[in-house]
């Protein structure tokens, strides 16, 4: 039962990621907090969307400047480290409601704020902030994407520039929170077969995905899914 979920979870993603840009590991972390705890959940979830990543970060490979964007990785990979050892002390109970609160924020973030933030320029201070809280949720639920939406936009001057930056530092950070998290016993050998799963599925949702996205609308599917987020968020806050 659980492999059908996680294979059904992963291929929805693959689907919305593909049609929308959306992160993918939101999506499965909608449901994976059911079958495993908020930690474990997250691991499988970043670790699924690996070869996604980096299938398209070589795609647009010829975009990427690593020497602009290892400094942010860095960072990025140091403080996620750290919230990653953190979550293995925290109670499962008190992390699943934090992870509800954290959902709905993010389902208003992008519902109210993200349209309107999308265009700014952000201070040095700014970007350091967004990289630390980005990582910080990395760490601690698997998401990290939403800031750094902001950060490498920033730091970018063409749409293919972007994405292949983004995703460059999407493969560094989902290769290293999957290592941290074997080291740290969050995740071992019996995740294997369900990160398997996810993978195949994965995937195959983005291959559907780019059979079908000039069919679909994609802004419709985005507020959809942010509106899923939010209710996935009080489920998990109140424990229902």
């Amino acid at each position: 039962m659980y492999y059908a979920v996680v294979a059904l979870m992963a291929f929805i993603a693959g689907i919305i990621q593909g049609v929308t840009g959306f992160g993918s590991c939101i999506v499965m972390m909608m449901v994976f907090p059911f079958l495993f705890s908020v930690s474990e959940g997250a691991g499988i979830a970043v670790a699924i969307t690996i070869f996604l990543s980096l299938s398209a970060a070589i795609r647009y490979r010829k975009e990427i400047s690593p020497k602009k964007l290892l400094p942010t990785a860095l960072l990025y990979i140091v403080v996620s480290g750290i919230a990653i050892r953190f979550s293995s002390y925290l109670n499962p109970d008190l992390i699943k409601r934090i992870f509800g609160v954290f959902l709905i924020l993010l389902s208003v973030y992008f519902l109210f704020i993200s349209p309107s933030a999308s265009g700014k320029k952000l201070s040095p201070a700014a970007v350091i902030l967004c990289i630390v809280v980005s990582a910080v949720c990395d760490g601690l639920f698997g998401i990290g994407g939403p800031l750094m939406v902001l950060v490498v936009m920033g730091m970018t001057s063409s749409a293919r520039e972007y994405l292949g930056s983004i995703l460059f530092i999407s493969t560094l950070t989902c290769l290293y929170g999957t290592a941290a998290r074997f080291v740290e016993g969050i995740l071992g050998v019996h995740q294997l077969p369900y990160m398997a799963v996810g993978i195949a599925a994965i995937l195959a949702g983005a291959y559907v995905a780019g059979k079908i996205v000039d069919k679909l609308d994609a802004q419709l599917i985005r507020k959809i899914t942010y509106g899923m987020i939010g209710v996935a968020g009080i489920i998990n806050l109140f424990n229902l």
